[in-house]
């Protein structure tokens, strides 16, 4: 495109110089007002051949393409490094179980007690349902290093006890982290815990009060949309059942 632009310009530019400058008035006539429209001709029919890709699509097609690129790049160098990689991109495309088998890998020698490293394999073995080995993975955690993100690694740890069954000792971690920990993670978690514990009121008073908090501070609207969705859904849902109720 950028090379038919400049070409049409460059030949336009010769014909206004020639016509300027005597020699055939009409042939450089003629070609001052055919170089533009046969560019303009040629630039559509350009435009046509390329085919368009909607925005959902490659929204959709392009994370596969950067997980294919990043096991690539860990079969060909199998470092700690991509293998980090790619369990995170492992990660982000659902596939959790892969990634517990990646990031264990990750964990050897030198870094086999790394505190990130162990961070993301408890994320992940929590997804994947592995909830005996995430609770040893957290246990490590807390144990080794105390001060890695203490509130997020207790937002796993009430993850591990709500995936036991404990739900007395998981909504009583939540409710804890609901006035520690940044951002509205642990306060839905806890609110869809209450909810499915039946707890109605409770639950509709967490999730109304996570969307008041939300509507103060233009950041978290822009940081936590995914957690406010599921509030403003819970709560729709909430409030169907609480008002005739109160009525």
């Amino acid at each position: 495109m950028g090379v038919l632009v400049f070409g049409s310009a460059l030949l336009e530019a010769f014909a206004v110089h020639h016509l300027l400058h005597g020699g055939n008035e009409a042939l450089w006539r003629f070609a001052v007002v055919a170089v533009p429209l046969f560019a303009a001709v040629l630039w559509t029919l350009a435009r046509r051949s390329v085919p368009h890709i909607p925005a959902e699509q490659i929204k959709e097609t392009a994370p596969d393409a950067e997980l294919e690129r990043k096991l690539a790049a860990l079969a060909d160098c199998p470092s700690v490094a991509n293998k980090i990689a790619a369990a995170d991109e492992l990660m982000r495309c659902g596939r959790y179980e892969d990634s517990v088998q990646v990031y264990e890998s990750a964990l050897a020698g030198v870094y086999a007690n790394e505190p990130d490293f162990l961070f993301k394999l408890a994320q992940a073995q929590i997804e994947a349902n592995h909830t005996a080995a995430g609770a040893e993975t957290v246990r490590r955690l807390m144990n080794d290093h105390a001060r890695f993100r203490p509130e997020e690694t207790r937002l796993l740890r009430a993850r591990i006890l709500e995936g036991q069954g404990r739900v007395g000792s998981a909504l009583a971690e939540y409710e804890t982290l609901t006035s520690l920990y940044v951002g509205f993670e642990a306060k839905c978690r806890y609110g869809l815990l209450l909810m499915r514990e039946g707890r109605i009121e409770r639950a509709n008073h967490v999730f109304s009060q996570m969307v008041r908090d939300a509507e103060k501070s233009s950041y978290a609207m822009r940081t936590e949309r995914h957690w406010l969705r599921v509030a403003e859904h819970c709560r729709a849902r909430l409030q169907s059942k609480l008002v005739p109720a109160n009525r």
